[in-house]
């Protein structure tokens, strides 16, 4: 079982820290769905960037670019 989670800030409406927020409690959310990884991946200056690592979400710090508008996380259990 894996969950996938996002977010489209489109006007540019939140700050830094509230796109954090909530990608932290979204991430968080769906780690009952996959307990063994986490990643995301955003768009920075036109090219795709990602980022996972081996642990769960509730371990992990998301550290986005100020810019970073278009972001798209997963969380994943081994099966």
């Amino acid at each position: 079982m894996c969950a996938v989670f996002g977010l489209i800030d489109y006007g540019g409406t939140f700050s830094a820290k509230q796109r954090a927020k909530i990608l932290n409690v979204l991430s968080r959310e769906c780690e009952i769905r996959g307990t063994d990884a986490m990643g995301f991946a955003y768009n920075k200056n036109g090219h795709l960037k990602i980022y996972k690592r081996p642990v769960p979400a509730s371990k992990m710090r998301l550290k986005l670019p100020s810019d970073a508008n278009v972001i798209h996380g997963h969380t994943r259990m081994t099966t």
